[in-house]
């Protein structure tokens, strides 16, 4: 039987692309799963480490096209072999490459799925935020259908402004994007940014009193 020794060992041998296949600073250090110490036959151990040689690399690059974050695709790789690690009959998968292939799939679209999730919550919070006054934001008292009110009277307001008025005002409110990267990406000038700004958020206030009042 061979333990984590193995693998230890293993790991300091792989310096070539498959080590820093999805980061160079991976070189020096090796993917978690290596350092799993459940301990296991030698040819069990090789025949792992032959499929990640040669599979990382495929999987990472089939994790980058569902999630379009590499970081979620180096953890959906890490997170395959550890389970292959941890498969109890490995010699009952007639072809491992298919079976990782099918994991980091699910894997992949399960990320996904959260960070959306995670993002759609944040841009949530930024637009109440955004239809809250300051007296709304220091009362905590406020009831959840008053903020949903207040959320959809902005909603229906931001439609009504120009495309550009509205992206400016979006990537700017929702995404903190820099005055100078809106000003690149419409062609105008960083005072024109501000103008718009400027302009969107006194008509959204205004819409939203009329319909307050």
């Amino acid at each position: 039987m061979a333990g984590p020794s193995f693998f230890g060992k293993r790991a300091q041998e792989t310096t070539g692309v498959t080590a820093g296949l999805l980061d160079s600073s991976t070189v020096k250090a090796p993917p978690r799963w290596l350092a799993m110490e459940e301990p296991m036959a030698e040819d069990r151990a090789a025949r792992i480490m032959e499929l990640y040689d040669r599979e990382a690399l495929i999987l990472y690059r089939l994790a980058y096209r569902i999630t379009g974050s590499r970081e979620d695709a180096r953890d959906a790789v890490q997170e395959s072999f550890a389970r292959l690690v941890q498969h109890k009959d490995l010699d009952s998968l007639v072809r491992p490459e298919s079976w990782l292939r099918t994991v980091i799939t699910r894997l992949s679209i399960d990320l996904r799925r959260r960070r959306n999730a995670d993002a759609d919550r944040k841009r949530e919070r930024a637009l109440e935020l955004m239809a809250l006054d300051e007296t709304d934001r220091a009362n905590t008292g406020d009831v959840a259908l008053e903020r949903k009110e207040k959320v959809a009277a902005l909603r229906r307001g931001i439609e009504q402004l120009s495309a550009i008025d509205r992206a400016i005002l979006l990537r700017r409110s929702l995404d903190d994007v820099p005055l100078a990267e809106l000003a690149d990406a419409y062609g105008v000038t960083e005072k024109a940014v501000r103008n718009r700004l400027s302009r969107a958020r006194i008509f959204l206030r205004q819409r939203m009193k009329r319909e307050e009042g």
